[in-house]
């Protein structure tokens, strides 16, 4: 088990107009080395991952009915 283990996230969002909007966001995640004893004992280096994205929101308003 690492000693040391964070997370983080950002997130963002713009309003064009009622109906459109861009959307970001980023997380990231940190975990500390740790030693593997599966079958011998390995030191683990630790590691950052990070994921972003972005996108648009539209609201395309109520749905078609017949």
């Amino acid at each position: 088990m690492p000693q040391w283990t964070s997370t983080a996230s950002i997130a963002y969002r713009h309003s064009f107009t009622e109906q459109l909007a861009v959307t970001a966001r980023a997380d990231s995640t940190y975990v500390g080395s740790r030693t593997d004893e599966t079958y011998s004992i390995n030191q683990l280096p630790s590691y950052d991952l990070t994921n972003i994205r972005a996108g648009w929101m539209v609201d395309a308003g109520p749905p078609f009915s017949s």
